[in-house]
Parts: C-alpha cells; sequence; structure tokens
C-alpha cells in the first residue's frame, strides 16, 4: 500500500499483518464538494461520514488500526476533482475513496481510479454513465434512469401530454432530460421545450419565464439543485404559472424555507429515508446524528454515513484492505441495512434501490399516498383513465 508502518513486534507477526492488509492506520480519500454548486449536499455527506467514522473507530477500527478520512474539496469542478484525487492516490497513497457529490466530477475521477485499481463508491452521483465506468467504481445512490423514469412515469399517470423541462447544463441534468424525454413522449405527448440553465441560478430567468407562460406547458420538469430550483419556483409562482411541477432528487428540506409558497404541491422522486423508522439501523443513525449535530439529518447525510460504513464492512468482512478485497466484500452484500435503508450493488457497482415519489406539502416532504390521504390535490388535467 506504500504506507508508513511501525510495528514493535517480531518478523512473523509483521509479515502476518502484511498479509492481511493492515497497518497503523487505514486511510480513506473523500472527494467532497465543500464549496461549489453542490457543497449544502457535500456538507451534509461530510457529517454522515464523520459520525459514522467516529462510531467505526470507537468499534476497534479495523483490526485495531484507527480509519482515517483524508478529505480534499473538488469545488464542484472537474479539473479540481482530478487534481484532488491524483493527491490522494499519489501522495497520501490511498486505495479506496468516498466520491464525488456531482456526477461531472464523478465521471471526471472515476478513470482515474479505474486505471490505479482504486475503488471509488459515491454516496450521491446518479448520472447514467457512471454504471459503465468500471470494476472499481461503485455508488450506493440510484441512477437517474430510475428517478427520471419514476417522475415519466408519475406525468403520464397524471394525464399530462405538454411538458417543458428546465435542467442542469450538466451531465446530471442532460442524463435526466435524455431519461424523462425517452420514457415521456409518445404520439400523443411530448417535451414542447427543453431549457438549460447553470449550476448556480442566476438572478432573474425572466426570458424563460416569459416563454414558458407563452407555451403553456401541463408540467414542467426542474433539474436543479436546491439554489437554483428555489429561484426558478419563486419566478415560475410570481408569473402565475399553474401547472404539475416536478423536480428531481436534488431536493432537499431546505426547499421549503428557501421558496415559501413557491414550492407548495413541487412532486419530486428520491430513494426513501424516514427520520422516525423503527428500523434500528435508521433509529441509531437518526438519534446520533440529532446528538452530534443538533439538526436533522438528510438523504444525503444518511448517505454519506452508509459509504464509510459499506467500505469499512467490506474490508471486516474480507480481513484485507486491498482494492480487490474490497471490491469482493461490497459485491458481497445481500440487503445490508443502513441508514439510507437496504443496500446491494448489482454487477457494475450500482446500488439496487427504487425512489419514492413525494410531495412538499406545507413546506414539508410527503409521500404522495400521505398527500393524497390527506386530500392534497395536483394542478394537472385529471389522472389518466385505466
Amino acid at each position: 500500500m506504500g504506507m508508513q508502518r511501525r510495528f514493535e513486534a517480531v518478523a512473523p507477526l509483521l509479515v502476518a499483518c502484511l498479509a492481511a492488509g493492515c497497518s497503523s492506520e487505514v486511510k480513506i480519500g473523500a472527494v467532497i464538494s465543500q464549496t461549489g454548486a453542490v457543497a449544502p449536499y457535500g456538507h451534509q455527506v461530510t457529517r454522515g461520514i464523520d459520525l459514522a467514522l467516529e462510531q467505526v473507530n470507537a468499534e476497534g477500527g479495523f483490526k485495531g488500526a484507527p480509519i482515517q478520512v483524508i478529505y480534499r474539496d473538488d469545488a464542484t469542478n472537474a479539473e479540481k476533482g482530478r487534481e484532488a484525487i491524483l493527491d490522494l492516490i499519489d501522495n497520501e497513497d490511498v486505495e479506496m475513496v468516498i466520491g464525488a457529490i456531482s456526477s461531472q466530477v464523478t465521471l471526471e475521477i472515476a478513470p482515474i481510479c479505474e486505471k490505479k485499481r482504486v475503488v471509488l463508491l459515491s454516496p450521491t452521483s446518479s448520472a447514467p454513465q457512471i454504471s459503465e465506468a468500471g470494476e472499481y467504481i461503485f455508488r450506493n445512490y440510484p441512477s437517474d434512469i430510475l428517478e427520471g423514469t419514476a417522475m415519466a412515469d408519475f406525468a403520464k399517470q397524471m394525464g399530462v401530454r405538454r411538458v417543458a423541462i428546465v435542467a442542469l447544463d450538466n451531465e446530471f441534468g442532460a442524463g435526466l432530460t435524455e431519461v424523462f424525454t425517452r420514457r415521456f413522449e409518445s404520439k400523443s405527448r411530448e417535451v414542447v421545450k427543453t431549457f438549460r440553465i447553470g449550476e448556480t441560478g442566476a438572478p432573474s430567468y425572466a426570458e424563460m419565464i416569459a416563454e414558458l407562460k407563452e407555451i403553456e406547458p401541463q408540467g414542467i420538469y426542474l433539474v436543479a439543485y436546491v439554489d437554483a430550483l428555489a429561484e426558478l419556483l419563486k419566478q415560475i409562482h410570481a408569473a402565475g404559472i399553474d401547472c404539475l411541477l416536478m423536480g428531481s432528487g436534488a431536493v432537499t428540506e431546505q426547499l421549503g424555507e428557501l421558496a415559501g409558497e413557491a414550492a407548495e404541491n413541487l412532486v419530486y422522486p428520491q430513494p426513501s429515508f424516514d427520520p422516525d423508522s423503527d428500523e434500528p439501523a435508521v433509529a441509531e443513525f437518526v438519534a446520533a446524528f440529532r446528538a452530534k449535530y443538533n439538526r436533522e439529518p438528510d438523504i444525503y447525510a444518511a448517505h454519506g454515513y452508509d459509504a464509510l460504513k459499506l467500505l469499512v464492512e467490506a474490508m471486516r468482512k474480507t480481513g484485507y484492505t486491498f482494492p480487490d478485497e474490497i471490491r469482493r466484500g461490497l459485491h458481497g452484500f445481500e440487503n445490508y441495512m443502513g441508514a439510507a435503508g437496504r443496500t446491494q450493488f448489482d454487477e457494475r457497482g450500482d446500488v439496487v434501490r427504487y425512489p419514492e415519489v413525494f410531495v412538499i406539502r406545507d413546506g414539508k416532504s410527503v409521500t404522495i399516498e400521505q398527500f393524497e390521504k390527506d386530500g392534497g390535490e395536483l394542478p394537472t388535467p385529471g389522472r389518466k383513465s385505466t
């Protein structure tokens, strides 16, 4: 592994320890956006990782050796991500990395990890291309294929025939646009217009909002990070555009605070995360997170927490820290129960988990089933008859 090893033991014990892949500490790299467009997600992931790190080291780390997480900020920038991963691999000798947050950075660093045989586990990246990134590339967040399909199917179910898309001009936005469009369009349904926006949003979308109002879509699919999404919703609301508003898995609990009443009735898909769950793994995570940070965890904190736990459990399961053994350990999980739910990886390193549909109601996220049970109504042409 290239790490400095300091043992006060006899030679046979040293040989045995080296064979098992242990050392004075076990390093895990983390390429996380602490700045840039996806920093709000990166901060939550970091909190989850740090909580998990505290717990695994309290349990003895790996074979008594402490786990060390070495962070690098990619600033939501592919080139900075490239610099970060090379620094971690070449200078810090890491052989497993958590990251990145954004799909464009993950797609930039994945080929490097694959070539150098370093395990990469992303807790949030969802671009479909990641599925083909290589044998050493994993993610415990579902692919956009599942998310985009879920939203397209929901729009069809609600009887929507004309949709406009407003999407980020990056891999995340392009991936969801492609999946949604392919699934939604037919002889009787169409995407009438697709708009591209920057990652950090804009002070005003006046020209785009005016065009949206003119084309009168029955639904608008919004693929944007939370700050830009809040601004879009406020301007759509102010323009009096009344149609089905659909978002992506990038929605966070802060959206209700940022957008106010403009966020009401926004529908979006996301892997289910219930902080009130009685499932022991979830309840223990939520209680520990609240105690450590005095705030509520979200789905991104849960995925960061699980990412570190999965790597450590893979080490403990195989008894080694070598990348090929970590790969074997990750593929060996069958319904591993973590903070974000059950995790199992397919042959391409993708998590097998399907998104659930949520609605913003009174500033909070509720399932579509609960929304309807409480008498909620969405502004649509009416459900498609079955």
